[in-house]
């Protein structure tokens, strides 16, 4: 590939020094002088650029009068043309394997052999799913034959982090089109129907994933009901007020509430292991002293987070509680009302309770407590879930996104079997963007030099990834680089910009 950009610019050099080496006409004057015609006049720089341009992008024929085969100065006929018919999107499962069949066709018969290589480039169908097969290969037409197909072999998702105990894989989730490229060069004896020697196409994916209703049933679910018994445990409840209980004393005189978090599964983690929540909201409610004691409450309460493990050797058996990282201490002021007022936005980083996107230690995580212990105090605190009106809130603690989503990595194509980014004047060039969390794509716009590009998948795709086709047109001679900047529009799932 390397000598086909030096034969071309050696071309364009010849060609040049070629005409400035041609003899200048002159002609005769009125007094006999002679004065020499102008060497390029504007309609001849424009002619030669013209003559220049095709030269470095799709090569020169020449055409001899009564002869119909079209002939390069090397005598090889690029008449005809190759076309690849895009595919429908290929439906992927956890069943089984899909095939994306590509198929080829020359434009007519040609009366020598056709043949070009080609590479799949991953695109915004990520690496980790980089074992399609085959992905590179030689396609050839024979004598006469004007249609080849090509066979892609999609590999099945996999995901199940219960079983493997590790984070959902985020490439198993999105909504419209991921895709992978299909680069196709060193064709012989023909030329693509973009009039060039290369060709890079799409292939699209689809999932039957619904990212979004999944994202709006995690969004509303809360880890804790406390109309539900096997919430709440260590607790004394009051039937008449709803909502209120005292921590039952143990035989050392201490006592807590415990309130047990529903399993971080199905929708949840999913959410969770894909960036999307950051945040996690905290218990509502305060608790007061017991009217008439002689001596009001005092001192302080403590507030912490504690998880449950499990194992993939055995995920039906919990292990633990264990401290998931998060402590916090609420005061109690003898005669009057004392808020949790664990955190002033209500809420905390999923990463102070051990958890984050893409994290494996969320494999481990079953389940998340959320106990409020009492030390040994005078006189009885009561612990109502209420708001400040008096409101009972049963539902309590909801995950929540409250971040941005952001850039995390810009990818080049790279050949799969040598790991080098080797393009040419004219080529078509992948590049993948990867965000924290999925995003949609209606108004996602990069710049890569110079050059506004949108994403190659449709409109209402929903992914962490997505693709960008920038064409290779000579401004990267200088810098030998394709710099990407100004990467705008991308928004979450709840609307974060």
């Amino acid at each position: 590939m390397r000598l086909k950009g030096l034969v071309r610019r050696f071309v364009s050099l010849f060609v040049v020094l070629s005409m400035l080496a041609t003899s200048v006409p002159v002609y005769a004057g009125e007094e006999g002088e002679t004065e020499a015609l102008s060497l390029l006049s504007k309609e001849h720089q424009a002619t030669f650029a013209s003559l220049l341009n095709q030269i470095n992008s799709q090569g020169i024929g020449v055409w001899a009068a009564g002869v119909e085969e079209a002939l390069s100065p090397s005598g090889i006929d690029y008449r005809t043309r190759v076309a690849l018919e895009i595919p429908e999107p290929v439906m992927v499962s956890y069943e089984s394997d899909q095939t994306a069949v590509l198929k080829f066709s020359l434009l007519y018969p040609h009366s020598q052999e056709v043949s070009f290589d080609y590479v799949i480039y991953p695109g915004s169908m990520g690496a980790e799913y980089y074992n399609v097969t085959p992905a590179e290969g030689t396609v050839t037409f024979g004598t006469g034959e004007t249609e080849k197909e090509l066979e892609i072999t999609i590999p099945k998702l996999e995901n199940n982090p219960v079983e493997y105990g590790i984070a959902s894989d985020f490439g198993d989730f999105w909504i419209g089109d991921k895709v992978f490229y299909i680069y196709c060069s060193n064709i012989r004896n023909a030329l693509f129907v973009n009039n060039k020697d290369t060709m890079t196409l799409p292939v699209p994916i689809e999932n039957q994933f619904d990212l979004q209703e999944t994202y709006s049933k995690a969004r509303s679910t809360p880890l804790i009901d406390l109309n539900n018994p096997a919430h709440i445990s260590d607790g004394i409840s009051f039937p008449e007020t709803p909502g209120k209980y005292q921590p039952e004393k143990g035989e050392d005189g201490s006592a807590r509430i415990r309130l047990k978090g529903a399993p971080l599964e199905g929708d949840l983690r999913i959410m969770i292991d894909l960036g999307v929540f950051s945040h996690l909201s905290l218990p509502v409610g305060y608790m007061s002293y017991s009217p008439g004691e002689e001596e009001p409450a005092t001192g302080e309460v403590s507030f912490k987070v504690e998880k449950y493990l499990i194992f993939p050797s055995d995920p039906s058996v919990p292990i633990g509680p264990v401290s998931a990282g998060y402590e916090k201490s609420i005061p109690v002021e003898g005669n009057q009302e004392t808020g949790f007022n664990l955190e002033e936005s209500g809420q905390v980083e999923i990463g102070q309770v051990g958890l984050g996107s893409y994290l494996e230690a969320n494999g481990l995580a079953k389940s998340l407590d959320f106990v409020f212990a009492y030390p040994m105090l005078p006189g009885e605190v009561f612990t109502y879930f209420h708001d400040q009106e008096g409101n009972y809130i049963p539902e309590q603690i909801y995950f929540s996104d409250q971040v941005s989503p952001r850039v995390v990595e810009v990818n080049l194509a790279a050949d799969p079997v040598y790991g080098n980014s080797i393009f040419y004047l004219g080529d078509i060039v992948p590049i993948t963007v990867r965000y924290s969390e999925p995003v949609q794509s209606d108004d996602i716009v990069i710049t890569a030099n110079g050059q506004q590009l949108t994403p190659v998948e449709r409109e209402g795709t929903i992914s962490a990834t997505m693709s960008f086709l920038y064409e290779i047109a000579g401004d990267e001679e200088s810098e030998k680089a394709i710099r990407v900047t100004a990467l705008t529009g991308a928004v979450d799932l709840a609307g974060n910009p």
